[in-house]
This record gives C-alpha cells, structure tokens and sequence, in this order.
C-alpha cells in the first residue's frame, strides 16, 4: 500500500474520524460530507469515497458537488477500495513515462 496520496487526490469521509483508517490522505486532502464549502475553488484529480460516505445525511449533495467538478475538472470518483490499484497504475504510467523520455535522449 502506498504510503502517501497524489497532492490533488481527497479522501471524502463520512466523520473525520473515519480518515484515521486511511493515512494516506492528510491535512486538507481530507474532506468530511458534511463540509461542502471547502472544495470550492479546488481543482481535485480523483476523489476516494470511504465507505461511510453514502450513509451520511449530506451525501446527495456531497455527490452532486463532486459531479459538477467532475464536470468541470474531469474529477474522477472512485471507491477507497480502488485506491491500490490507481496507485500502482500511476506508477506503472510514470516508469513507462520515464522510458519514453529515455529513448528521447
């Protein structure tokens, strides 16, 4: 398991404490579902949703937020569960990256 998160990735919680399971995400790439306001102006590459995501009150209106950055900034929503494997997809997609640049040379 990866020890950080990308610097433009969230973790949306249902409660906060809930991010203490995932210490991968840290300071403001936490986000509880109960704060909508704090992804206003914030351009965010994938948003994890925690499993107590869907059982809070605001979840609907937390999802139609994440919609529209999706939207507007092709956001992608996906499951913490996703988070391992998005993780080494990214690497794999940087070392075949930094072949290409290799061969350039």
């Amino acid at each position: 398991m990866p020890t950080t998160a990308h610097p433009d990735d969230i973790l949306v919680v249902a409660w906060l404490k809930e991010a203490e399971q995932y210490p991968q995400f840290r300071g403001r790439q936490v986000v509880s579902s109960n704060s909508t306001q704090i992804l206003h102006g914030r351009r965010i590459r994938r948003a994890y949703l925690a499993h107590g995501f869907a059982g809070t009150p605001r979840s609907t209106e937390f999802r139609a937020l994440l919609a529209r950055h999706q939207a507007a900034y092709g956001t992608e929503l996906r499951s913490i569960d996703d988070f391992a494997a998005d993780y080494l997809e990214d690497e794999a997609a940087a070392y075949l990256d930094s072949l290409d640049e290799d061969v350039m040379m």
